[in-house]
């Protein structure tokens, strides 16, 4: 994204924190997660690609400052990231106490670069914890654990895919009563989880809807 649109959508005072949380974390982690990849290139078919958005790596800054808002509620919990792509948000994810990670990806390329730059992030950092899990499915027919609490959109899917995973995920709820909660990242449809029973926690989120929002169920 160039310079100029980042500033229009973003503002000023926002741009720079951004900035400069991408080259810290990208020092620190060296994740190999900030290039962008069309939607062509992800060689999915289906509801996926008439419904998937192309991979835009999630600022960090927003990851950081979504999971510090909701850190005391992380403490052994399982967290899953829906179009988890690389694996950006994972690597954030570690340094935190979640029990389990999991991210959700349809694209088999994107989710064996996601495998590979986990397998690589664990062995060079020696990490044992936390569990971690890449799973290439469609988001809308996969089982929700019963133990997830913690759940991450970086605007993946339009509303026609949201939706039946929105579903799922209140299903699962349902079935094993728990608080869960859903951070939405730019989100390009902000009232759905109002509309599945959601509450608003809290909201970053400017006239041109980027930012994040937190939601509570």
């Amino acid at each position: 994204m160039r310079v100029g649109q980042t500033l229009s959508l973003y503002g000023i005072l926002r741009t720079l924190p951004l900035a400069l949380a991408e080259i810290y974390f990208e020092i620190i982690l060296q994740s190999k997660t900030g290039r962008i990849v069309r939607l062509d290139e992800l060689n999915v078919d289906g509801s996926v690609s008439d419904h998937g958005h192309m991979y835009v790596p999630c600022p960090y800054y927003f990851i950081y400052q979504a999971f510090k808002k909701i850190s005391v509620y992380i403490q052994g919990a399982t967290f899953i990231d829906y179009g988890c792509g690389l694996g950006r948000v994972l690597f954030i994810a570690t340094r935190y106490p979640f029990r389990r990670i999991i991210g959700i990806e349809a694209s088999p390329n994107l989710s064996q670069e996601a495998v590979d730059n986990l397998t690589e992030f664990y062995a060079r950092k020696s990490l044992k914890t936390p569990e971690w899990e890449i799973v290439q499915h469609d988001a809308t027919t996969y089982a929700v654990p019963e133990d997830a609490t913690v759940f991450f959109f970086n605007d993946p899917f339009d509303e026609t895919v949201m939706n039946p995973v929105i579903s799922r995920i209140c299903n699962s709820q349902d079935k094993a009563p728990r608080d869960i909660f859903a951070v939405y990242v730019n989100p390009g449809h902000p009232d759905i989880f109002i509309d599945h029973g959601f509450i608003k926690m809290e909201t970053t989120v400017n006239k041109h809807n980027k930012g994040f929002i937190i939601y509570r169920r």
